[in-house]
């Protein structure tokens, strides 16, 4: 984990940064509502902020899985940056906030969180990500397969039909000269 709450320079490094909320839940849900004034965006000290770049819920709502591993497996955050701090994530209780480095507002260098926010900790991903190694060719990624031959449908029945159309139309018009 860093305590850092500078914005990485580099455009392909992702972060995300964990703050609490001291605010009870209608409070919080008050207060995370994108509209003119956002008072999240205000106390992140990041006007602009998109909504996309945030992420709210209660501790409660990970309790069963952990945020700790929320953050490395849902998120791809390094394992080693987050491990330090699984006890004091576990411990989180009330209103979460992650933000997202990505689409920050234009210009954003730090963050600068006022209350109700406290700052958590920021995790970062891996940036060097190992190449997977090539899939072996296989039949299915050469291009189409032919399929099973089957049996041939059977056109009795359909010519039984068709011919039974026919008799019934050619039986109206007779009826229909015969008449006039």
């Amino acid at each position: 984990m860093s305590d850092d709450l500078t914005l990485p320079a580099r455009d392909d490094a992702r972060a995300i940064w964990v703050f609490t909320a001291a605010l009870d839940a209608p409070a919080f849900a008050a207060f995370t509502k994108p509209g003119e004034t956002w008072p999240l965006a205000q106390a992140l000290g990041l006007p602009g902020l998109r909504p996309g770049s945030v992420e709210t819920f209660l501790a409660s709502d990970m309790s069963d899985y952990g945020l700790d591993r929320y953050l490395t497996e849902a998120h791809g955050m390094d394992p080693e940056s987050v491990a330090p701090d699984a006890t004091r994530l576990a411990a989180l209780e009330g209103p979460v906030v992650l933000l997202f480095n990505r689409d920050l507002p234009a210009g954003a260098t730090r963050l600068d969180p006022e209350p109700p926010l406290a700052f958590v900790g920021r995790y970062d991903a891996p940036y060097d990500l190992a190449p997977s190694a090539p899939h072996p060719e296989t039949a299915s990624t050469r291009g189409a397969l032919a399929g099973p031959a089957g049996p041939e449908p059977d056109p009795g029945p359909m010519r039984r039909m068709l011919l039974v159309t026919l008799a019934v139309l050619i039986a109206l018009a007779l009826l229909v000269l015969a008449l006039a």
